[in-house]
């Protein structure tokens, strides 16, 4: 560390200016340690084995008459407008087994 000590905290206040200027020159310590952690992390990231694998399958619950104007419809259903039309347009059964 430096040999002369910068005073941070004097008369239970904290001098900001001599804070700053020990981050400063420290400046090179703090980027190589961000530098090692970023690139550990980075190599875990790539080289992990994922824990859990997601699929879904969606199957149309059956002939729906109206072509696009019924798939609108049960795209207003999804974010809560209730257009009329029935039940939903959606059979999930991977979900029930």
């Amino acid at each position: 560390m430096n040999d002369n000590k910068i005073q941070i905290i004097k008369d239970d206040e904290i001098d900001l200016r001599a804070l700053f200027q020990m981050l400063w020159n420290d400046r090179k310590r703090i980027i190589q340690i961000t530098a090692v952690i970023t690139l550990i992390g980075v190599l875990y990231a790539l080289l992990a084995t994922p824990l859990y694998k997601s699929t879904i399958t969606m199957y149309p619950a059956g002939s729906n008459s109206g072509g696009q104007i019924s798939s609108l419809k049960g795209m207003a259903s999804t974010f809560g407008f209730n257009v009329g039309g029935g039940g939903p347009s959606f059979n999930i059964p991977d979900i029930v087994q």
